[in-house]
């Protein structure tokens, strides 16, 4: 329990604060209740005269009704020490449960903010889209589009905040907002810290609509493209070969091989997309031989479940 509640913990999760701030209350409450239950068996005299199951069950159910002061009754302190320590755990509950609940509607109320946030902006889209009469059509996929960058994107608020900051020290937060994910892709899993704010420093944010295409078989490769969020499908003579998520790297081996693109990559969903110019591509592991290193041992494994699937 020590371990959960230290701080390197909670930063690990992805949690914003309200929600970290309740997580800790709750644990918080879990070790308190074992604590009282375990001094209430000490204390009162008439607790210890059960089997221990029965003896621990009966301290959690007197422990939970009294702090929320419901107190049935049918477990009561026999002596004046076991009555001090009850009236001590009444008035106790009364300031925890006050707290608790008073976090937990922080929690909706936050909630409830970004939702009614959202919801203002998509009424402010659809008013504007009516007032020009604009198709149906055109207005609902503009909506579900406007939806889904609200609904799946924080940047908004991140780069209103981070705007405030001095250029230079933000311009380090962001390179650290998109190191972070980047050292979780395989392609950068080994990659030094040098090689991935370099990476990050060269990427492009690029969106894409359901069934938009990102490159076609036999184009002229230019770059290579990380899924940031949404979903891409690889065809090749019509043929899906593999749906791309969150985190997938694809059309490297083009750039690397210096070859047209062997297969199509479509957009299935809303998708954002990072995107690596081949001339960025190409100096990167010229200067980061980890990178290189690590893109040709997927190369070649690609390459090795590609011959062992045609052999079969």
């Amino acid at each position: 329990m020590l371990k959960l509640l230290d701080d390197n913990f909670f930063k690990k999760l992805p949690l914003n604060k309200s929600q970290t701030r309740l997580l800790k209350m709750s644990l918080g409450l879990i070790s308190y209740v074992i604590t009282l239950s375990t001094l209430w068996i000490f204390i009162e005299p008439t607790a210890t005269k059960e089997d221990t199951v029965t003896n621990i069950i009966k301290a959690f159910y007197w422990v939970t009704t009294t702090l929320t002061t419901i107190g049935f009754g049918d477990i009561v302190p026999t002596s004046n020490f076991a009555r001090i320590f009850t009236i001590f755990v009444e008035v106790s509950g009364v300031a925890i449960y006050s707290v608790v609940f008073a976090q937990v509607a922080r929690v909706f109320v936050a909630i409830d903010k970004k939702e009614e946030a959202i919801s203002t902006k998509i009424e402010d889209l659809t008013s504007l889209l009516r007032h020009y009469n604009v198709p149906l059509k055109l207005q609902k996929e503009a909506i579900h589009c406007y939806s889904h960058l609200l609904d799946t994107r924080v940047q908004n608020s991140e780069e209103g905040v981070l705007n405030e900051l001095p250029p230079s020290l933000a311009h380090e937060i962001r390179l650290h907002m998109l190191t972070k994910p980047l050292a979780k892709i395989p392609l950068f899993a080994h990659c030094r810290s040098e090689c991935l704010k370099d990476v990050a420093l060269h990427l492009v944010e690029k969106q894409f609509a359901p069934g938009q295409t990102i490159f076609q078989q036999n184009d002229l490769a230019s770059e290579m493209y990380i899924v940031g969020n949404g979903e891409v499908s690889i065809i090749r003579d019509g043929q899906a070969l593999a749906q791309l998520k969150n985190g997938a790297c694809f059309g490297e081996s083009s750039l690397l091989e210096d070859k047209p693109r062997s297969a199509s990559a479509v957009s299935r969903s809303y998708t954002t997309l990072y995107s690596l110019s081949s001339v960025q591509f190409h100096d990167l592991l010229a200067k980061h031989q980890d990178l290189r290193q690590q893109l040709e041992r997927i190369h070649q494994a690609r390459n090795d479940d590609l011959k062992s699937n045609v052999a079969a």
